[in-house]
């Protein structure tokens, strides 16, 4: 029987358990949380917001084919994913392809998908 890397100690055994691990061994495995940004823009201009530093880029969506090959992989992993948030920095509802992004995700099992928003862009039918 091979020993664990990280065999759990009362330190680690916190770190794992707030990562849903049995042991932190299990963190090579395949990442249970991920950010994704779909879009590296932003329609706020916030004065703690660091947007006026951003790399400019040409695109500033994801290409669908990105985004379909990502949601592919991660689709296998749909019993060991815990969450992914469709955003980081930029503003995911200036993607006009959001809903269907979320849906894509949980066609292919992922339970918890998320997106922070300034809500500006926000309407009843979005």
């Amino acid at each position: 029987m091979v020993e664990p890397v990280f065999p759990l100690t009362d330190d680690n055994e916190t770190l794992a358990r707030r990562l849903s691990l049995t042991a932190l061994d299990e963190i090579d495995l395949f990442p249970k949380y991920f950010e994704v940004e779909t879009v590296n823009a932003c329609n706020a201009r916030c004065p703690m917001c660091t947007i006026n530093d951003w790399e400019k880029r040409k695109d500033v969506f994801m290409a669908d084919e990105l985004y379909e090959k990502f949601v592919g992989e991660v689709g296998n992993y749909s019993d060991w994913v815990i969450h992914i948030a469709l955003n980081r920095d930029g503003e995911p509802t200036l993607d006009k392809s959001l809903p269907e992004k979320v849906r894509m995700l949980k066609d292919v099992g992922i339970k918890k998908v998320t997106f922070a928003t300034n809500g500006q862009l926000l309407t009843p039918k979005f």
